[in-house]
């Protein structure tokens, strides 16, 4: 701001910055869906956990999500 930099600016790029988070649960959302946590997990949606959740290959791959997001906030 002190740049000169217009309020509206920094609004559609503090919009389209956070617009990720949406991008990566629409990727999730049928694995979501079955989850009782499904908006918890919409937005705890982070670049780490998008990274860690894609690679997943258990089984139980929706309780070890909701870990891995739980312990990504906690960190």
């Amino acid at each position: 701001m002190g740049g000169g930099t217009s309020l509206l600016t920094i609004g559609v790029t503090a919009l389209l910055m956070n617009s990720r988070q949406l991008f990566y649960s629409l990727s999730f959302i049928d694995v979501f869906n079955k989850m009782k946590q499904k908006w918890y997990m919409i937005f705890t949606m982070t670049d780490e956990t998008y990274a860690v959740n894609c690679n997943l290959e258990d089984q139980d791959k929706e309780q070890v999500m909701f870990y891995v997001a739980l312990f990504s906030r906690c960190y």
